[in-house]
């Protein structure tokens, strides 16, 4: 390479610097957008940041909105009724009828069906068509409303029937009613509640605390449809003569008017020594008799309200005296519902009152008391019906009627006297024998007609039996004493997989 001149030098000098001063500038540049970029991006994210901040800055207060409702939810949807009311509610329909004086012309059907406005609100429609006079007609319509059931009356259709003659009784009219009822009934939910860092402690803080005790849940609201001279016959003559009436008369009205007052006194104490009974069931923990008197108690009292409500349409009662009288009773028994809203009702039968009751049907079935078993059995079953089932106890439910079928096994086993007074045991089973009942017998020979009570195994301290799935030991005679086979305690079931 030729050497280059000290001018060729100067050039390429402040060639190569102007080039690197270039470089510098355009990087420069670039870092600067670069730079900008970045601040914008940090920018943002302090947007977010600060958003963030005030939202855990609420979570506090929402984790003690979500504890408080946990802890009033049962109180909140209890004004919902549940299934069974609602089937009991159509169940009653019936009886509403025969008591207001109506008759049905069609009979009812009802199917729930899930709301589309709610999820786990199912609505029940349901159409009534039948004939009754006017006074019926509007005891009907009043024992419907005043039952506490939440209940809407969508629709009411009247035909009204002919004039009749003079001395006929009261014209029918053809009425058709719509209803419709609603319940509660949401689907088990499969998450997991969000846990709530420190809840149990957090629901004793006085702030909490404080809230959830001054919570006040909705209360159903009812009526009386009170008579009134607007709502009348419209068939009937409703101006009539003042007629001075016979003191004798008179009399008879007050002792007739008197012993229906009498009767709903009666009838209202009756529900208070329910309520007194169910009282001491719930507290000795005694859940079937207090399921049992509880369904009595909800009876009577629809009853009553129903007498009430006739005898206030009817205007059966018309003395001031036994007016106050009634008001008295309504009023008590009002306050005998109310008061029975806190007695625990069990409405869903769940593991552990299951577990419970199996442990008491296996004691009684373990120490040979098979009238006991299905005595129980019997009364579970009733506690059960109509209730909603936990999943879990739904085996268990099983293995209690299980029990109860053992149970009548074992009895009719029993109710064959069957006598074991002498075995001879061989080294061969086949050839093994036993004198049941004064018969020789083998293994696998049947001792009845239909084959259902077979010799299963011939022992020295006895024989097993094979009765319709059931195994059960019978010792000899002499081996178990006079006095154990006398008192049958000689035959005892066998516990195996196979019969548990």
């Amino acid at each position: 390479m030729a050497k280059l001149s000290e001018r060729q030098r100067l050039w390429l000098t402040i060639g190569a610097s102007v080039a690197l001063s270039g470089g510098v500038v355009a990087m420069t540049l670039m870092d600067r957008k670069e730079i900008e970029r970045t601040e914008e991006e940090i920018a943002a994210l302090d947007v977010r940041i600060a958003s963030a901040d005030a939202e855990i800055a609420k979570t506090k207060d929402r984790e003690d909105e979500v504890i408080v409702f946990r802890a009033v939810k049962d109180r909140e949807l209890e004004i919902l009724p549940r299934h069974q009311e609602i089937a009991e509610f159509h169940a009653n329909l019936t009886t509403f009828l025969t008591q207001a004086g109506a008759r049905f012309t069609k009979l009812p059907e009802n199917a729930p069906k899930e709301s589309e406005l709610a999820r786990g609100v199912f609505v029940t429609p349901n159409g009534l068509e039948f004939e009754a006079d006017a006074a019926a007609l509007l005891r009907l319509v009043n024992m419907i409303e005043i039952d506490p059931r939440l209940v809407a009356v969508k629709g009411l259709k009247i035909k009204g029937g002919g004039r009749g003659k003079e001395g006929e009784e009261a014209p029918l009219h053809k009425a058709s009613l719509a209803l419709e009822t609603y319940y509660y009934n949401p689907q088990a939910e499969t998450k997991q509640p969000v846990a709530i860092p420190g809840e149990a402690e957090r629901r004793e803080d006085p702030v909490i605390a404080g809230r959830i005790t001054a919570f006040q849940p909705e209360k159903r609201d009812s009526y009386t449809l009170r008579p009134a001279t607007s709502r009348r016959d419209p068939f009937v003559d409703v101006r009539r003569e003042v007629i001075e009436e016979d003191p004798e008369v008179v009399k008879k009205r007050f002792e007739a008017e008197q012993g229906i007052v009498a009767d709903l006194e009666t009838r209202l104490e009756a529900v208070r020594e329910k309520v007194e009974q169910e009282k001491a069931f719930v507290l000795d923990h005694r859940i079937f008799e207090a399921d049992r008197i509880s369904r009595e108690i909800d009876g009577q009292v629809n009853e009553l309200r129903v007498r009430l409500a006739s005898t206030s349409s009817l205007k059966s009662v018309s003395f001031p005296d036994l007016l106050a009288r009634g008001d008295r009773v309504r009023t008590s028994m009002e306050s005998i519902a109310a008061a029975r809203k806190d007695v625990p009702r069990d409405l869903r039968v769940v593991a552990s009152v299951a577990r419970e009751v199996r442990g008491q049907v296996d004691g009684l079935f373990r120490s040979g008391d098979y009238a006991g078993v299905n005595s129980l059995c019997v009364a579970w079953e009733a506690f059960v019906r109509g209730k909603e089932v936990e999943p879990a106890a739904l085996p268990i439910l099983d293995e209690i009627k299980d029990y109860r079928r053992r149970a009548k096994v074992l009895s009719e086993f029993h109710a064959k006297s069957v006598h074991v007074t002498g075995v001879m045991v061989t080294s061969d089973a086949s050839t093994s024998a036993a004198l049941v009942n004064g018969r020789v017998v083998r293994t696998g020979e049947a001792l009845d007609a239909k084959g259902d009570l077979k010799v299963a195994a011939i022992r020295r301290e006895g024989v097993e039996f094979s009765y319709q799935g059931e195994s059960v030991f019978v010792l000899r005679e002499d081996a178990g004493g006079d006095k154990a086979g006398a008192r049958g305690d000689a035959a005892v079931p066998v516990h195996t997989p196979q019969n548990r």
